[in-house]
């Protein structure tokens, strides 16, 4: 990332968040600061954090909106969502889980457990780019190849085409002089001309009608 990574830190408690706010900048990281779910809202309106640390047992909050807001948001499909329940009922990890969060630490949580959750998280989304830009890139040299060909076979068309009415000037001029009188060995040679002017441009209509490989 050319930036800090910026961490939205949701929970109602302000001691946790003060906790979470100084360990994230402790490590170079960004924070922003909620302690609802609708404080959550307004700013994911405005800022498109990396990551978000997110207590899913707030009073008065649903954090299922948070997280529902984050996977519909365009450009945050690669937010990173972190749930803090404070108990292991699986039922709601498993709902939280299915709606598009991605990992799980409980309260009260290990200093550097957390760490190594942030990091590991954060280097995802470093993954996620990385494919991304790859991606892009594939697609921008597929695209300069097709029309890499599609130039060179105009070329080929726009040259096929004046060498055939080269071709078609010569066997006119050919066959104008055999209206007039010539030995006869000048009318083979001519003959011969014609002839040859007519299987160049058989030929030259067969790679024009052969597409590019």
């Amino acid at each position: 990332m050319s930036r800090p990574p910026l961490i939205l830190i949701v929970d109602d408690e302000e001691i946790i968040r003060n906790i979470l706010r100084k360990l994230s900048r402790n490590l170079g990281y960004d924070t922003l600061l909620a302690s609802s779910s609708s404080e959550a809202l307004l700013l994911l309106k405005a800022h498109t954090p990396d990551l978000v640390l997110l207590d899913v047992m707030m009073p008065n909050s649903n954090s299922m909106d948070v997280v529902r807001a984050i996977r519909n948001k365009s450009v945050a499909k690669c937010t990173r969502i972190i749930i803090m329940p404070a108990t292991e009922n699986q039922g709601d990890i498993t709902t939280f889980i299915k709606a598009g969060a991605d990992d799980v630490l409980l309260k009260p949580f290990n200093g550097m457990l957390l760490k190594i959750r942030i990091s590991n998280n954060l280097e995802a989304i470093q993954h996620i780019h990385a494919m991304k830009k790859a991606e892009d890139e594939l697609a921008n040299c597929q695209f300069k190849r097709v029309e890499s060909e599609t130039v060179q076979s105009e070329r080929y068309q726009r040259l096929a085409h004046n060498l055939n009415n080269t071709l078609a000037g010569i066997m006119m001029s050919a066959e104008f002089i055999l209206t007039k009188d010539h030995p006869e060995t000048i009318d083979n040679d001519i003959n011969d001309i014609i002839e040859s002017a007519e299987q160049a441009s058989v030929m030259i209509n067969d790679v024009k009608s052969t597409p590019l490989s």
